[in-house]
């Protein structure tokens, strides 16, 4: 329940810091309407196929929880499915770079170059506030 919760608290997190990433959006220099649409939209695609990605990655996390504290099955049990639910959670993780990746190149594609290092730029500030955030 206690590692349910986390889960949930830091895929909130991330939900919440897309909305930041649409916002940095708007302070990249001369960013036109057309590229912030097609911007939004990528954006908005990400998201939806993350969260799917998120939700599926918690329910396997949540299997390998229940297994571990099934007293039915045997441990031979408990350790082939365990190993089943963590093959299919590196699947689904190596989906989500895949993912990030092919936004990534996207964005790149849409920006010039100095709106795409103002836009890595503002990623990695990000980043680094949310590993602040977790060290405290």
């Amino acid at each position: 329940m206690k590692r349910t919760a986390i889960l949930i608290g830091i895929a909130t997190f991330f939900a919440f810091s897309g909305v930041v990433f649409a916002e940095g959006f708007d302070s990249l220099e001369g960013l036109t309407p057309a590229q912030m649409q097609k911007l939004t939209q990528i954006q908005y695609n990400f998201k939806q196929e993350n969260n799917s990605l998120e939700m599926r990655i918690m329910d396997y996390n949540n299997k390998i929880a229940q297994v571990k504290n099934d007293k039915d099955k045997t441990p031979e049990q408990v350790s082939l499915l365990t190993s089943a639910y963590e093959r299919n959670l590196s699947t689904l993780k190596t989906q989500q770079k895949i993912l990030e990746q092919k936004t990534d190149s996207m964005y790149k594609s849409v920006l010039t170059p100095d709106q795409y290092n103002q836009y890595r730029l503002q990623q990695i500030n990000v980043q680094d506030s949310f590993n602040n955030f977790l060290q405290k």
